[in-house]
């Protein structure tokens, strides 16, 4: 079974001093857990119905062209929800919807693939469920966020909003959506699959309150770090939070309204942002904040030759959906050099940057001369 959890892959593409291609490797984190869509039924006095949890099967392709966008500093090709396309980088993807608003924040829908087939160019729900208390409508209450937090070795980050069914009848709800306000609004994820494939049915009865838990998880394995789920939290609040940068101080930043910190696409010789390599092989730990010992530009000794960073646009294959950041190394240091991990480097603010991702090559030797393409890639699968 395929993974739907947004992937981090790296591939590693090595050459020799007389342009041959000497190795490929391909490092790509174990199988995990998808995250999590829950859906819990009270009845008003607070007396448990029932509860029901789904794999997150649908990051949107608007979601990888939002974070593309942010990487490469570039307008991303995003659909909103009204079917019309936008030229943007998306500084923010406020979720933050009022009660009332059922225009962006957590949706739910009655759909079960029948009106909209799920596909990763999904831009709606099939069959919203509008806010009211009239025949056929739900009560829409606030999208609420619960910030970062630790489970375990893992960091989790959830989305909330309740649904109270005051419409006289029973509603069933086959579909959830979250959605982001960013001039008008863009959908960013769609649900309606569980892990079994079927569909969702959540059963509302009148007078009943349904809770609709969105739980996005990264672990140790994963290559991600904790500054990247914070960010998402940040642009999706769009409010500041605090992060560690690469110095290790603590910075307070508000990711959705400065559109540069996200920035990777560093020129030739700029070592401070971008994928960055070093030589630590220390074991990954999703509170890392810098590589452990990064290789500086240069043709010194211990140094690399830093290129410029380079980007591959959002491709679709079938139900995947990738995009990808690139950028070669040469040694001209007159020796061997073992690099033992990669990161992504971000511009942040005011020479704050942060660490997004930090993988480990299992020790890659690059002999005088010689050069490595590494290559990151974005990919969920809808």
């Amino acid at each position: 079974m395929k993974s739907h959890k947004p992937q981090l892959i790296l591939e590693a593409n090595i050459f020799r001093s007389d342009g041959t291609l000497k190795e490929i490797r391909r490092i790509q984190p174990p199988p995990e857990a998808e995250d999590e869509l829950r859906i819990e039924i009270r009845k008003r006095n607070g007396k448990f119905v029932s509860s029901n949890s789904f794999p997150v099967r649908s990051f949107l392709q608007n979601w990888a062209a939002a974070m593309y966008a942010r990487f490469a500093n570039t307008a991303g090709n995003i659909v909103k929800t009204d079917g019309n396309g936008m030229s943007e980088e998306p500084t923010y993807s406020d979720v933050n919807a009022p009660a009332g608003n059922d225009d962006y924040g957590i949706w739910i829908g009655t759909d079960d693939g029948s009106i909209l087939a799920l596909a990763p160019a999904n831009y709606t729900l099939g069959g919203k469920i509008d806010h009211g208390n009239e025949a056929g409508q739900l009560n829409y209450a606030l999208t609420e966020h619960v910030p970062v937090a630790e489970s375990g070795t893992d960091r989790v980050y959830k989305i909330t909003r309740t649904f109270t069914n005051n419409s006289g009848d029973t509603i069933t709800a086959k579909e959830v959506g979250l959605v982001a306000s960013y001039k008008l609004y863009w959908m960013i994820c769609r649900d309606l699959l569980d892990s079994e494939e079927a569909p969702i049915n959540a059963v509302i009865a009148d007078s009943e309150i349904a809770s609709v838990i969105y739980t996005w998880t990264i672990t140790q394995a994963s290559g991600f770090v904790k500054n990247y789920l914070l960010s998402i939290e940040s642009c999706q609040q769009n409010q500041s939070v605090t992060y560690k940068d690469v110095d290790g101080n603590d910075y307070g930043l508000d990711f959705g309204y400065y559109a540069d910190c996200w920035r990777t696409d560093a020129s030739s010789t700029i070592d401070s942002y971008g994928i960055v390599c070093g030589t630590d092989s220390s074991a990954l730990d999703v509170d890392d904040y810098a590589l452990g010992s990064k290789i500086a530009h240069g043709s010194g000794e211990g140094q690399l030759a830093y290129a410029v960073q380079e980007f591959e646009d959002i491709s679709v294959d079938g139900d995947d959906v990738l995009f990808t950041l690139k950028r070669i190394f040469q040694n001209f240091s007159g020796t061997t050099i073992t690099i033992q991990e990669v990161g992504i480097h971000c511009l942040g603010r005011d020479g704050h940057y942060w660490l997004a991702a930090r993988t480990l090559t299992g020790g890659l030797a690059l002999e005088d001369g010689e050069l490595v393409q590494f290559r990151y890639s974005f990919k969920h699968t809808v």
